[in-house]
């Protein structure tokens, strides 16, 4: 168990400041691996940040002690088993760069490198983190309520997204809304929600409605309001299908969309993800699917534009240099979301951008592979900057007031 060191705040520049960076290991998926929240940990401990690093499979796994008068927060090992590696393997030097530059600096031990029986095993050690001395906190591939659970005990932590803003980038149909105030183009939308129930009268007469007055016409698509990589997507060409699929989502406890199915992308399905960090465009690339890739089975997952730059990444991939209009239109919808990082899915109808979804973590991997080496740094520029500005709390503006007077007083006393 790792105890780490008590801290003084203060605004001092130089000061080391303490970031909390976790992530939620998918129940069942053993192949997960950490890597760009290790990415983000190294550059932070190249400007200067001290970095735990935590793990846990279930949302509910964040522990919270008291002891004290302290606020803890708990996390037990765990081991993360490396890829084998080679040089045909796509993430090859990808992978090898974190883990060279962890062998390095051995002395961070946010996180280590162990063998053994000839495995090697990336570790995240058991910490005990006070609350209290955290300066900021990085939730990647987590739920936002582990987040707000630490901003409730601490609200002085700055965290890399919101957990406000991860939530209306999460539910399609708060997505939906919050552009629509903004006034910011996004494909022709009808949100059917599930708080009611499933009742097969009103959700018709909603869906005809809806419909008719925005002009949505056969064939079109239908996601769930909740879902990532693609999961709870369909395209549908008869009314039949659609209320099926939606009586079947409804049921679940979950909300629908159903969307206009833009016609282009059946043909030739390219789009392109631009990640925005602090109100400018830092990646971008162009992702190109199979013509043809949407079938129209409910019982099928498709590959469509609600996750296009991670459902269809092994297809092919290829930088880009964003128009003025497109970056325009991904730093506006980071902004009306609210999120300081994110991933914008942009793709034309009729000739202009329109957003199609937002990711508060944003898959960063691809843009190293494009040569985009940076990316990771430039992401944290902003949030580091931040922390070093964020405000003392009143307690501490009085004890730096007084040491002031103090001081001044001395002097006059030593004239």
């Amino acid at each position: 168990m790792v105890h780490l060191p008590r801290q003084l705040h203060s605004s001092n520049r130089n000061q080391k400041k303490n970031v909390l960076i976790f992530c939620l290991q998918p129940e069942g998926d053993q192949s997960y691996m950490p890597d760009i929240p290790m990415a983000f940990c190294l550059a932070l401990e190249k400007k200067g940040c001290s970095v735990t690093m935590a793990s846990f499979k279930r949302n509910d796994d964040l522990k919270i002690k008291e002891r004290d008068g302290r606020v803890y927060v708990k996390y037990e090992e765990r081991k993360f088993k490396l890829p084998d590696l080679d040089e045909r393997n796509k993430d090859y030097e990808y992978f090898k760069s974190l883990i060279d530059e962890r062998i390095k600096n051995p002395q961070n031990e946010s996180f280590k490198i162990e063998e053994d029986n000839g495995e090697r095993y990336i570790v995240f050690p058991a910490v005990e983190q006070d609350i209290d001395e955290l300066d900021g906190a990085i939730g990647w591939n987590a739920s936002r309520q582990p987040l707000r659970q630490l901003l409730e005990k601490n609200d002085r932590i700055v965290p890399l997204n919101t957990p406000d803003s991860i939530e209306v980038s999460w539910d399609k149909i708060k997505f939906h809304e919050c552009m629509k105030a903004a006034g910011i183009s996004i494909p022709v939308t009808v949100c059917l929600h599930s708080q009611d129930g499933y009742d097969e009268d009103r959700i018709t007469q909603e869906l005809y409605e809806g419909l008719t007055q925005k002009g949505v016409t056969l064939p079109f698509m239908i996601k769930a309001n909740v879902g990532v990589g693609g999961t709870d997507v369909y395209e549908v060409d008869t009314l039949k299908k659609a209320l099926d699929i939606i009586r079947k989502l409804i049921q679940s406890g979950k909300g629908v969309v159903v969307q206009e199915k833009i016609e282009p992308l059946a043909e030739n399905p390219e789009w392109i993800r631009l990640v925005v960090a602090d109100g400018k465009v830092i990646g971008a690339r162009r992702c190109i699917g199979k013509a043809g890739a949407f079938p129209d089975k409910m019982d099928k997952i498709i590959d469509h534009i609600v996750a296009p730059a991670n459902r269809m990444l092994h297809d092919r991939i290829e930088p880009y240099k964003p128009t003025t209009k497109e970056k325009r239109v991904a730093i506006a919808t980071t902004r009306a979301l609210g999120l300081r990082v994110s991933g914008i899915d942009i793709m034309k109808n009729s000739g202009n951008p329109v957003a199609l979804e937002a990711a508060d973590c944003p898959a960063l991997k691809p843009h190293m592979r494009l040569g985009q080496y940076g990316i990771v740094d430039k992401a944290v520029k902003g949030f580091v900057k931040e922390m070093i500005r964020n405000k003392e709390s009143v307690k501490q503006k009085i004890s730096t007031f007084v040491a002031r007077v103090k001081t001044r007083s001395d002097r006059v006393y030593n004239r």
